[in-house]
C-alpha cells in the first residue's frame, strides 16, 4: 500500500487523480514553529528541499495547517500558497480543489488524515493528534467537504489514515481516560495495570459511521514508535522540543 525511498512514503499511487505522502524522517524535521524562529528556520528550509525535490515551489504551491489541536477546517485555494494557515481559532484541515496546490500538515505521533473525492476532484488533509480524534475530525471534515463542495459524495469519497502511534504505544492517564469512555469504551484497552487507546481504529469507526464504504477507508496501519528507521516520534524519543514529519495531498495537473 505505501511505497517508501529515502525521502518520501507514497500512499494511493493506484489513484492517478492525486499524489499523496509523508515525509521520511531522512528528509529531516519538518517543524512549522511560528515561536521559535530558529526552529522554524530549519524546518522550512528542510521544508523547501523536500518540496523541490518533488518538483513543487514551496512559496507558490504549498500551503501547511497552523496545528491548534482542533477540529476546524478551512477551504483554499492559490491566495494561501506558501503559507502557513492559523485562522483565528486555529487551523488542522485544509481542503481544495485546485489542482498543484499542495496540503500539508506536521506531525509526530498525531495521525494524518487523507481525503480524496475522483469524482469531484477534491483533496483534503487534516491533523488528528488525541483531542482532534476525541472530537471526530474526521466527521468533521466529511461535512466540510460535501457542504462546501457540491460534487463531493459520500459514495465517491476516500480517506486514509496515515502513520502515527497505535494501540500498541498511545498511553493515557486516567483523566484522558474518561474523556474516551462515553463514546469509545471499546478502543480503551488495559494492560499490566497501563491504559491504551486505539486512535486509529476510533477513526475508521467515525468514517464508517458518517458513511463511508468500508472499502472507501485505507489504513497505513504504521506505529512512528515502532517504525524509528522511518519515523520521528516524540513519544518514543522525548527530545527537548517535537520533531515532525510532514504529511501532504495535492490534486495532479490534467
Amino acid at each position: 500500500m505505501a511505497e517508501k525511498d529515502e525521502q518520501v512514503i507514497w500512499y494511493w499511487e493506484n489513484l492517478p487523480g492525486v499524489m499523496a505522502g509523508i515525509s521520511h524522517k531522512n528528509a529531516g524535521w519538518m517543524n512549522a514553529d511560528a515561536v521559535d524562529l530558529k526552529r522554524g528556520a530549519i524546518g522550512r528550509t528542510n521544508r523547501h528541499k523536500f518540496f523541490s525535490k518533488l518538483g513543487f515551489d514551496p512559496d507558490k504551491t504549498v500551503t501547511i495547517t497552523g496545528l491548534r489541536h482542533t477540529t476546524n477546517v478551512q477551504a483554499v485555494d492559490s491566495d494561501s500558497a506558501g503559507r502557513i494557515v492559523y485562522g483565528p481559532n486555529g487551523i488542522d484541515g485544509l481542503s481544495t480543489d485546485r489542482p498543484g496546490l499542495v496540503l500539508a500538515s506536521t506531525m509526530a505521533d498525531c495521525l494524518p488524515l487523507y481525503f480524496y473525492d475522483p469524482m469531484a476532484k477534491v483533496a483534503a488533509i487534516a491533523h488528528a493528534g488525541w483531542r482532534g480524534v476525541l472530537n471526530n475530525m474526521a466527521s468533521r471534515m466529511i461535512d466540510h467537504l460535501t457542504a462546501h463542495y457540491p460534487a463531493v459524495g459520500i459514495g465517491s469519497l476516500r480517506a486514509l489514515i496515515g502513520p502515527g502511534l497505535r494501540s500498541c504505544h498511545f498511553e493515557v492517564k486516567p483523566d484522558v481516560e474518561e474523556l474516551f469512555k462515553a463514546n469509545y469504551a471499546e478502543y480503551i484497552d488495559y494492560r499490566e495495570n497501563r491504559i491504551y487507546v486505539d486512535l486509529p481504529a476510533i477513526v475508521r469507526y467515525q468514517l464508517s459511521q458518517a458513511g463511508l464504504a468500508s472499502d472507501s477507508i485505507v489504513d497505513a496501519d504504521e506505529c512512528t514508535y515502532d517504525l524509528s528507521n522511518h519515523y520521528f516520534s516524540f513519544r518514543r524519543d522525548h527530545p527537548p522540543k517535537p520533531q515532525s514529519m510532514i504529511a501532504f495531498i495535492v490534486l495532479r495537473n490534467e
